[in-house]
């Protein structure tokens, strides 16, 4: 089998091991899903035919929520799969949630149905996303070179299917209804389910472990855990289906946001406080506790594409190129398409600097992403601000403000998350990844905040908060670019 195996996986893959193509596969069929359902939610929530007519601000509200809380519970996700079900037995329950979130999205009769389904995908994201990637580590157990270029790949199987749901899943939400988009999700679940499950029959997975057990006997404390969490999870479900209630989005993002400013704080306290730490890793404490705000920023406009974007897209602009009209939903593809595009030319000129000794420290390189992401508030300001009773936005602004948008993201990401393992010392590696889930929940968190506020009545007025907020941005970059050598101290043993 396996030789059969080999016949059809690509040669770049053959020096790998085989699970990473299975793992690879999940991926693009789970980011398939997801980006394709996300490209088509906040349309659906507002469209008076086919959805459920809800106001823009209140809809951008839900969507913010949905991030802030998918990345949230990704925490608990990675300790379900460390500790009770085993991280491919975790991954199989989380893909099978998203299939059942999707279909409850397609059949929902009413609102509170709806939100089960929306409830549903993000248990089954924070199972999966934390434990595909624990996986795919497990297979490269001497580290080095082979592990760094196989979650290369697995980043480009992310990006993959981040451009091929929009088109997917929009362009059948276009023919035959936002419903039938969001089976369309749930079928491309059900695809990456089947081959997973296949992988997992011949050992494909399994015999890359590593000799870890999955699924061990669980303590009293484990168990107490699962019950408490098992007891939530049956409530919140319950709720949804029997209880007649109206939900207050923006009381939920405030008393979320309230919780999560508390473990920030509480956690960078007891970090700075602890005696087990020296001087210089409290240093590195510090210089972590910098990029997390930056990444709280950055990832307060990174929410916006599937929200306030998307809003502006449906309607102020033109979406006729070339005598084609192109769904609403298309224009989220931009982003994963210019991902690709870009990302090999930033690795080489990173390499490039680097060997030159010209490569900017980490919090230029931040105040860099910034404000890129300033400059596609701006552009998309100025785009609005032109709208006219009589003439829609050019959809080649869209173009742009996802370009500056990518560009952002490939500066900030990956090396906000190589200097999160550098910064924390060695036995708290795991905490700095929960740190940064944490900025990622709480930035998307602003999002959602930032995305329910505006007045989407108006072009005018939604360029007036587009461009008060390039200037956040703005004024955000430069603050970080003029403390780039004050803080430089902090980071010196790991730039």
């Amino acid at each position: 089998m396996s030789a059969i195996l080999r016949k059809y996986t690509p040669s770049f893959l053959h020096d790998h091991h085989p699970g990473l193509a299975v793992m690879a596969m999940t991926e693009v069929w789970e980011r398939l899903a997801y980006y394709g359902m996300r490209a088509i939610l906040v349309l659906f929530l507002v469209d008076t035919a086919q959805g459920f007519s809800l106001e823009a601000d209140y809809a951008a509200s839900v969507y913010g929520l949905f991030l802030s809380v998918a990345y949230m519970t990704s925490l608990m996700g990675g300790w379900f799969g460390d500790r009770v079900l085993g991280s491919v037995h975790a991954i199989l329950l989380g893909a099978i949630l998203m299939m059942i979130g999707n279909f409850i999205l397609a059949f929902s009769p009413e609102l509170n149905i709806f939100y089960l389904g929306l409830f549903f995908i993000v248990l089954g994201l924070s199972l999966l996303k934390p434990n595909i990637s624990a996986v795919i580590s497990f297979f490269y157990p001497e580290g080095g070179a082979r592990r760094d270029t196989a979650f290369y790949i697995f980043y480009l199987a992310i990006n993959v299917g981040a451009l091929i749901g929009p088109f997917v899943v929009g362009g059948v939400a276009e023919i035959w209804g936002f419903r039938a988009g969001f089976a369309c999700a749930s079928v491309g679940m059900i695809l990456g389910i089947v081959q997973l499950i296949f992988a997992l029959r011949i050992g494909t997975v399994s015999a890359g472990l590593g000799g870890r057990k999955e699924g061990e006997a669980l303590g009293p404390i484990t168990r107490a855990v699962v019950g408490v969490c098992v007891a939530v999870v049956i409530a919140i479900i319950l709720l949804l289906l029997f209880a007649n209630i109206s939900i207050e989005i923006s009381l939920i993002l405030d008393g979320i946001g309230i919780f999560l400013l508390f473990i920030a704080v509480g956690y960078f306290s007891f970090l700075f406080l602890s005696r087990d730490l020296s001087r210089r890793e409290k240093m590195n404490v510090g210089g972590l506790l910098i990029l997390f705000f930056g990444a709280i920023l950055f990832y307060l406009g990174l929410s916006q594409p599937g929200s306030s974007f998307n809003l502006f897209t449906l309607k102020y602009t033109a979406k006729t190129v070339w005598g084609f009209d192109i769904p609403t939903g298309w224009f989220q593809a931009i982003n994963p398409a210019f991902t690709l595009l870009m990302t090999p030319f930033f690795t080489w000129l990173w390499v490039h600097l680097d060997r030159d000794g010209r490569n900017p420290p980490v919090v230029a390189k931040f105040a860099l992403a910034i404000m890129f992401t300033a400059l596609a508030f701006a552009a998309i300001g100025v785009a609005a601000s032109g709208v006219t009773e009589g003439a829609l936005a050019s959809p080649w602004w869209l173009v742009f403000v996802y370009w500056a948008q990518t560009c952002a993201e490939i500066i900030l990401i990956p090396i906000g998350l190589s200097f999160v393992t550098k910064l924390m010392p060695d036995r708290y590696v795991g905490q700095g990844m929960g740190i940064w889930f944490l900025s990622v929940s709480i930035g998307y968190l602003l999002g959602g905040r930032y995305a329910g506020a505006m007045d989407y009545t108006s072009s005018a007025s939604m360029g007036q908060q587009f461009l008060w907020i390039a200037g956040v941005f703005a004024v955000s970059s430069v603050i970080l670019f003029a403390v780039v050598k004050l803080v430089r101290p902090l980071f010196s043993e790991v730039e």
